[in-house]
């Protein structure tokens, strides 16, 4: 069974976070990451994470039932990919 039958909004998150690290690496946004210990592509990795926890929910928005959007959301962000309360945009 193809992934998007299962959950038909996971293609659009993977768009949204090839995007955003295409265009951190463009601007060269890993050194606005002021934590030396990381290194660039970790920091790539956490600022990927921080944009599409801030559009998530509206990118799904109307292709997965409220309920199941929020327990999504807790899972990506809280459990499989903690996300730090980094406050970032690009």
């Amino acid at each position: 069974m193809p992934t998007n039958a299962l959950c038909p909004g996971i293609p659009e998150i993977e768009r949204l976070a090839l995007s955003s690290s295409v265009k951190l690496r463009k601007l060269d946004l890993s050194r606005a990451f002021p934590h030396v210990f990381l290194k660039d592509e970790e920091k790539i990795e956490i600022l990927t994470r921080v944009l599409v926890k801030k559009k998530f929910k509206e990118v799904l928005a109307g292709k997965v039932e409220t309920g199941l959007l929020d327990q999504l959301h807790s899972v990506f962000f809280d459990l499989t990919y903690p996300t730090p309360p980094i406050k970032f945009s690009i």
